[in-house]
């Protein structure tokens, strides 16, 4: 294992993750309250709520009319933004079934390989990113799914199939959006519009998720980075390595290597060389080391540690502007995440997802044969959903684990 530093966003220190705990105890609170004020809806809307299985439907006409308005305004822009969706739906569909098929066999067949996908839910820990607070996902979810529900509302309209009602749906308190256009008609429509309208939700996530990295990477890093100064901390000391040979240790900040700030960082570790003499300095002392050869890449020097960034503010006056800035930086690295995560999800040949309903209408190119049809994509349905609950697997025996230590 070597230092791995991320691009986007950076760690805080110790001072900043005691406010973040303090926002994560706030963020139960207001979890808390959400939920208290679900149930308050549903009792005082119990009589326009529907239940489709575990699902509860709030059906309303919203963003109906002006879905027609502006596909009436902008027809061009929306048959090509069909055309796009279609491409990009195919080609989401063909990614995300590689990432999970080889996501699965790799979790087989490598002992240390870590899941593709994972459960987005408030407070699971995922490798990389930071913690989802509650009001994080809940921003997110809403955000993504009005984007993706009202794209399917933009091409329904364009061409010509009603949309019968549009709202909210909860899964316990997991909140999602949905339109409902009249399936009939779009079944009787020519197999590209129907494509067009199955992947536009998807297409649309996957665009808008692309404009949230461009703010994060361009806006909202470097404002962070203005108001910041930063500490490098070795969170692990891999054994038998130069770094252990040497001393080093974890929890060690790290002023200086090889004569160059600590600052630079990523540029010298992406320069080292096998067998390059190393003094490192950091706040418990000087300690030299002769690197060795990278596991990944023999050309590659190596050390033995991992690390992280540690931001905090430059100054007292900018520590309301640093938290700020931290939070709304957080933020959109998740709309970034859910909104590409809930696409690619979404364009999965699975059933009666998007990207199932999508494979389906592809079927009738190659078959017209309603039996091998149907065959074929129940087979691939079951395909696709076994490598989902193996690349869950990990979440899964960890959550048992969780529950047999509360029984114990």
């Amino acid at each position: 294992m070597e230092a791995k530093l991320s691009g986007l966003l950076v760690e805080e220190n110790k001072e900043v993750r005691k406010r973040k705990t303090n926002m994560v105890n706030y963020d139960l609170v207001f979890m808390f309250v959400f939920i208290a004020l679900l149930l308050v809806l549903y009792v005082r809307n119990r009589k326009n709520i529907q239940f489709q299985g575990l699902m509860a439907l709030y059906r309303t006409k919203l963003g109906i009319n002006f879905s027609k308005k502006a596909a009436g305004r902008f027809p061009r822009f929306f048959r090509y933004f069909g055309y796009l969706s279609i491409i990009l739906g195919f080609v989401g569909m063909i990614i995300i079934s590689y990432v999970l098929v080889t996501g699965g066999i790799n979790l087989l067949t490598k002992p240390n390989a870590q899941p593709v996908v994972a459960p987005v839910l408030p407070f699971v820990h995922i490798p990389g990113l930071p913690t989802l607070l509650f009001t994080y996902w809940i921003i997110g979810i809403f955000v993504v799914a009005v984007i993706h529900e009202l794209s399917h509302a933009f091409l329904s309209s364009l061409y010509g199939v009603k949309v019968k009602s549009s709202g909210f749906a909860f899964l316990g308190p997991i909140p999602a959006a949905f339109v409902e256009p009249d399936e009939k008609q779009l079944a009787k429509k020519k197999k590209p519009e129907q494509l067009a309208v199955l992947a536009a939700g998807s297409t649309s996530n996957i665009v808008t998720g692309l404009v949230f990295l461009i703010v994060l990477l361009f806006i909202l890093t470097p404002a962070v980075l203005s108001v910041s100064t930063f500490d490098i901390r070795i969170t692990e000391v891999v054994n038998n390595t130069p770094a252990d040979f040497a001393g080093l240790g974890k929890g060690m900040l790290i002023k200086e290597i090889g004569g160059m700030p600590a600052e630079n960082i990523s540029r010298i570790f992406e320069t080292l060389k096998p067998n390059q003499k190393l003094n490192i300095i950091t706040d418990k002392g000087n300690f030299n080391l002769v690197t060795a050869e990278n596991p990944e890449n023999k050309t590659k020097g190596y050390i033995g540690i991992s690390i992280e960034v540690e931001a905090k503010p430059k100054s007292e006056n900018s520590k309301t502007s640093f938290a700020i800035l931290i939070w709304v930086q957080r933020l959109f690295l998740w709309l970034f995440v859910l909104s590409l995560g809930i696409a690619l999800v979404n364009l999965l040949p699975l059933g009666p997802i998007d990207g199932g309903r999508m494979f389906h209408v592809v079927l009738g190119y190659i078959t017209e044969d309603e039996k091998k049809k149907n065959f074929i994509f129940k087979s691939v349905t079951l395909i696709s959903l076994f490598f989902i609950i193996l690349n869950l697997s990990p979440y899964i025996i960890r959550f048992f684990n969780w529950l047999i230590g509360l029984g114990a």
